[in-house]
């Protein structure tokens, strides 16, 4: 049985410190029937020249865009010279496991995407002792459960391997989504997602990743001032939040797939600043919280009530105090 071909897409910025070490791994990967295909987003380092290196392998291509896209833009851009069947978005600072393509391969049957689980590292590839799971302190779930997307996100690019069939929607890629929420949320409206549970990424955390988790600063100041401040930051939140779920909707229309219940919550939580208690996103998000809050860890009451308060509850504390 021919494996099919795996396209490994691998944005590049100033990735000097850790990137030789992650083509090492992906070119000792068990499943051989892969392409790379690396788009440096013009790096001032010594990238490009590590990328030069391995142009000897026939199987591995990269460009340097002519100005710098961002991220996002990179990935979108790179991930439309895949050739393969299958995609497997790859970061510059990771090391994959030897058996991480076939292993995702075995599993991938009919899913349109198919994830893992990862172990974190420190800089120094020493283990942290935590897996992007419990860190994160989510639920990996399987399915066509679209809903849970909606308000979180379980599936790391790093992770992930999903069919080429989604390439067709690349281009709905909205500013407001990560690339891989969007993916998994695509993945999961078009057909099923399969979760893998097995550690097949040794994840870099360090102090230049893209995604290191920045700690919040206590609060030292007026109590009356920070909790008027936060009432404009919760206006701010919702305000991205609704625009995540007009996206989501947008695209629900796009393949005339509706969802009425997520029109009646993008309607209410327009009306934020206007509300103390919503009750109509509370009915919705009560009677389906396990299809809505089926990813993260956290009591699903308080997370149900949270999406419920308006402006006017985070005004009315500090007029108590």
């Amino acid at each position: 049985m021919t494996t099919p071909l795996v396209s490994i897409i691998l944005p590049t910025y100033n990735g000097e410190r850790f990137l030789k070490k992650q083509l090492d791994s992906l070119f000792a990967q068990t499943c051989q029937d892969f392409e790379i295909i690396v788009a440096d987003d013009v790096s001032s380092d010594a990238t490009v020249q590590i990328l030069k290196s391995y142009i000897s392998h026939d199987n591995f291509h990269y460009s340097i865009n002519p100005q710098n896209l961002g991220f996002i833009r990179n990935f979108s851009s790179a991930v439309k010279l895949a050739k393969g069947r299958y995609i497997a978005p790859c970061d510059q600072d990771d090391i994959w496991l030897p058996e991480k393509l076939q292993t995702l391969l075995n599993e991938a049957d009919d899913h349109l995407l198919v994830y893992s689980n990862s172990e974190l590292v420190d800089e120094n590839g020493r283990p942290l002792g935590k897996s992007l799971r419990d860190s994160l302190k989510i639920n990996f779930i399987s399915g066509n459960n679209h809903r849970a997307f909606y308000y979180s996100n379980c599936v790391a690019a790093h992770t992930m391997l999903f069919r080429r069939d989604l390439l067709h929607y690349i281009d709905t890629l909205p500013d407001s989504i990560y690339h891989d929420h969007w993916l998994a949320y695509l993945a999961s409206r078009l057909g099923t997602i399969h979760a893998v549970d097995k550690k097949l990424v040794l994840y870099r955390r360090h102090d230049s990743s893209v995604t290191t988790t920045v700690k919040k600063k206590k609060f030292t100041g007026n109590p009356v001032s920070y909790l008027r401040a936060k009432a404009d930051r919760q206006s701010e939140r919702n305000q991205r939040k609704l625009q995540k779920l007009k996206d989501f909707q947008a695209f629900n229309l796009k393949i005339n797939k509706p969802d009425p219940e997520l029109d009646v919550i993008i309607r209410e939580l327009g009306k934020f600043d206007h509300y103390f208690f919503n009750r109509k996103i509370y009915s919705i998000l009560s009677k389906r919280r396990q299809e809505y809050f089926a990813i993260s860890r956290k009591g699903r009451l308080g997370l149900i009530l949270e999406e419920c308060l308006g402006r006017k509850f985070y005004q009315y504390i500090p007029m108590t105090l």
